[in-house]
């Protein structure tokens, strides 16, 4: 029986990645505080969490890829044997519906638990959330995007229920056992100096770890070629594709590079948004003081009215530099067959040089020229 066992299952975009990577760092710091923390793949037990909640990482019927309950029996009865304490993380654990938070509490046996979720202001990580649909593929402006997410009637897009989804975890693993931690935008440290409190980690354990990727968010101007990228995409693509030439080199190229344009903004909030966002925010601060739960931060700090007016950036004129250069990247691609990447490029040109927008017009005929 584990003398303990520490799982951090989230949330997503809540500084997940750097406490990971700064988890990996100090493999050993951990070792001789008797914290056994063996990541699968990038820095984290993303592949058991998969498994264990029947996540499709792309598109289901079109060549997402699941992962096999195969992979969490092997990795739960490991943790179940281990001899001292153990730390599972993976953002994606959140993504868990209450017979699998049973499961993964029944098939790690019996353990002192303690369950951290970790969280950031919701007016901060909305951006972030639309950025990764469309790397899944989305069509929707942000401004769309946004409507439909503070839409009751709309299904497919909903705002997370994050109280709901720690409620859940305390009902299985115990109130008295579960921490959330409140990111400090203002002192992004406190991340790390929270997270050491909740589990018991010696105090300045954990420090931010050089990332070999920058992996910064795309700004407004890229976040819409992507938009359109997805829009004129074959129908044909399956996910595989898509993931290889989108995700992988093209926002890859994107985001692991720093921008060249400073003047390009990244999105932010709009007013509108931040003032439909507030009796949600309310909501879900009242529901988290409700569960019972050890807090550490700011519960209130998740939702600041904003000072400032922030309008919906106009999305529609891409500065022509900044598209030419992300084209003459698409354009040195050799690693998908050159028929359907050419085709595409190609007709992405011939959209932008017929547009009714005079100003991408050019752009288009540069794409032309290229192809």
């Amino acid at each position: 029986m584990a003398k303990r066992t520490i799982i951090h299952p989230g949330f997503p975009k809540s500084g997940t990645t750097a406490l990971q990577g700064s988890l990996a760092n100090c493999i050993p710091d951990l070792a001789s505080q008797g914290i056994v923390f063996t990541p699968q793949t990038n820095n984290s037990h993303h592949r058991s969490a998969w498994a264990v909640t029947g996540f499709v990482f792309g598109w289901p019927g079109k060549g997402g890829t699941t992962y096999p309950m195969s992979i969490w029996d092997k990795f739960s009865k490991q943790i179940r044997n281990e001899k001292e304490t153990s730390l599972i993380t993976s953002e994606f654990f959140t993504g868990a519906k209450l017979d699998a938070i049973k499961k993964i509490r029944e098939d790690l046996g019996e353990s002192d638990y303690v369950v951290v979720f970790t969280i950031r202001p919701f007016a901060r990580v909305l951006p972030s959330r639309y950025q990764q649909s469309l790397k899944k593929g989305l069509t929707l402006t942000y401004n769309e995007w946004l409507q439909r997410l503070f839409d009751p009637a709309a299904k497919d897009v909903l705002v997370i229920d994050y109280a709901g989804k720690v409620g859940q975890w305390a009902s299985v693993f115990g109130k008295e056992n579960v921490r959330l931690v409140i990111t400090d935008e203002s002192n992004p440290d406190m991340l790390y100096r929270r997270f050491e409190t909740a589990t018991s980690i010696k105090q300045n354990t954990l420090k931010p770890a050089k990332n070999e990727r920058l992996n910064r968010s795309l700004t407004i101007s890229e976040v819409e070629i992507l938009r359109q990228v997805n829009l004129m995409k074959p129908d044909s693509w399956k996910w595989p594709k898509y993931k290889e030439f989108v995700r992988a080199n093209f926002v890859q190229h994107l985001s692991d590079s720093p921008s060249k344009f400073p003047g390009d903004k990244k999105l932010e909030l709009p007013s509108w948004a931040d003032e439909a966002l507030a009796p949600y925010a309310h909501q879900q601060i009242q529901a988290f003081k409700d569960l019972g739960i050890e807090i550490l931060g700011d519960l209130d700090s998740l939702y600041t009215p904003s000072t400032t007016k922030v309008d919906v950036p106009d999305m529609s004129l891409v500065p022509v530099e900044i598209a030419a250069d992300i084209i003459l990247h698409l354009s040195s691609f050799q690693t998908l067959d050159r028929a359907s990447t050419r085709k595409l490029i190609s007709e992405l040109g011939v959209r932008l040089a017929n547009s009714d927008k005079a100003a991408v017009r050019p752009l288009g005929k540069i794409i032309k020229k290229l192809v």
